[in-house]
């Protein structure tokens, strides 16, 4: 015959347990916890671990490069989209879509464009061999890419250098990274500058600062140029520039500015955010060990994804929402029951349950009138959705399609928790102790347990019951021995 056991857990060392097995913080707390992550590696079809680049294309799809391929991920897959052979060796450090559908990847192998089955390669089009380090594309859909000490222009395949090293006076260092913004012209960090070049003005790029620093670009959702150097960032409104605070010095690799006036950045210990005229993040772990981040994508929900060199991470913004309680004076919930297909249930303050999905829920009509006054305190979903409610006043009740009653069970004060497998309930606590579910007899019978109010439960599919109570900590229940 098998045997109930119950095995006392110390508060103390449930909270050390939790400790142990609690992820480290992408960003400090506050702020990491209006995220959820989503990562994938190389046990998730990722054929390659070092995400180099990631965009969304316009076609829906993420758009990603690592050190050896270009993939493209639908979510649940990844294809690889096989590039052409190049003479030069390297690996790759960026993707690129513009405006026509063309994805474009560069790095060390120079740069190659895709386009519906067709490939365009820089080398096969007398593009001296060079590392490729940034490209981006003007209104007039002419596309830029720049080499270490040049600029190019493509127009329809063709191609042609249009600045020079000596563009750029007094930089010893190439150009590192290009963008589009402020009427179409193009900011570019060279060397330790940053410079500005309008395209078809017929005058020379000009230095737009006297701070030296390794700038990294990016342009926020009104078209404004924001950029970072070590000790200082800077967002340019119109003719002036505006500074952002800084916390201390950031080595950073790539930038990230939202519609929701947030900047993010990318670095060798993971990522920094300003929000809400702070940074934070600064000096916290990532979620997968000390990882560089090595570029950004934002998708059309404002997820925000993160090329890493060990993985592929999403990160969700939590969405809070009211869901109005239709036709109900009082909108308090006290209780609620949530299906795996949307379905919710709630328990109102002012008595009685209302059910819909998450648009909105609809008080429902039960003319039992003793059900009518009951407020319930938790809730539990029956497959075959019967919804069972447990109230203050210690009673459990039945609410079907057709039938509300209630169950028999031992005046045991208020309920506070009900547990089961999808059928009937099998545990209830309540502000005294435990009860069980009776089969034989369909009544919940007190359970021979120490008299403490018990405020939660979870039901392992195997049968193993956790029980939290107020003052003596966390029990596990479970049937015969277990070694674990």
């Amino acid at each position: 015959m098998c045997k109930l056991v119950k095995q006392w857990i110390s508060s103390a060392a449930a909270l050390a347990a939790c400790g142990a097995m609690a992820e480290p913080s992408l960003l400090a707390p506050a702020f990491a916890d209006a995220y959820t992550r989503m990562s994938w590696g190389l046990d998730d079809g990722l054929p390659d671990s070092q995400v180099c680049g990631v965009i969304q294309g316009q076609d829906g799809y993420l758009w990603l490069v690592t050190a050896r391929f270009l993939l493209r991920f639908d979510g649940r897959s990844f294809a690889n989209m096989t590039l052409p052979p190049q003479t030069a060796v390297g690996r790759n450090e960026g993707v690129f879509q513009d405006s026509r559908g063309g994805v474009w990847v560069f790095g060390y192998l120079g740069v190659v464009r895709h386009e519906k089955g067709v490939w365009w390669q820089s080398e096969k089009a007398g593009v001296p061999r060079g590392r490729v380090t940034s490209v981006a594309e003007t209104a007039d859909g002419t596309v830029y890419f720049s080499q270490e000490r040049r600029v190019f222009a493509w127009r329809d395949g063709g191609v042609e250098a249009v600045l020079e090293a000596e563009a750029f006076p007094a930089e010893s260092v190439g150009v590192r990274q290009m963008v589009v913004c402020d009427g179409g012209a193009l900011w570019m960090a060279v060397g330790y500058g940053l410079w500005r070049w309008v395209p078809g003005s017929g005058q020379p790029p000009e230095r737009m600062t006297d701070i030296r620093s390794e700038w990294v670009l990016g342009v926020d959702a009104e078209g404004a140029l924001v950029a970072h150097g070590s000790f200082v960032c800077l967002r340019r409104v119109g003719d002036r520039w505006e500074r952002l605070p800084m916390d201390g010095a950031v080595s950073a690799r790539c930038l990230l500015a939202m519609p929701d006036k947030t900047v993010w950045l990318g670095h060798d210990a993971g990522i920094d955010v300003f929000a809400g005229g702070t940074w934070h993040g600064h000096g916290s772990g990532f979620p997968y060990g000390v990882t560089p981040v090595l570029g950004f994508a934002r998708d059309r929900e404002d997820n925000v994804w993160l090329a890493t060199s060990g993985r592929l991470i999403r990160l969700s913004r939590r969405v809070l929402r009211p869901v109005p309680v239709r036709g109900a004076a009082e909108h308090s919930v006290s209780a609620v029951w949530v299906e795996s297909d949307g379905r919710a249930w709630a328990g109102l303050r002012a008595g009685g349950l209302a059910a819909g999905d998450w648009t909105g829920l609809e008080p429902l009509r039960i003319d039992d009138p003793d059900f009518a006054r009951v407020v319930p305190q938790a809730l539990y979903g029956q497959s075959d959705d019967t919804v069972w409610c447990g109230g203050a006043d210690g009673n459990v009740w039945r609410v079907g399609a057709s039938v509300t009653e209630r169950i028999e069970s031992a005046n045991s004060g208020g309920v506070r928790a009900i547990a089961g497998l999808g059928g009937v309930p099998l545990w209830v606590a309540t502000s005294r102790g435990l009860l069980a579910h009776d089969p034989d007899k369909d009544r919940f019978e007190e359970l021979a347990w120490p008299v403490d109010p018990v405020v939660s439960l979870w039901l392992e599919r195997d049968g193993v019951l956790w029980v939290g109570h107020e003052s003596l900590g966390l029990a596990v229940l479970y049937s015969g021995v277990r070694d674990d």
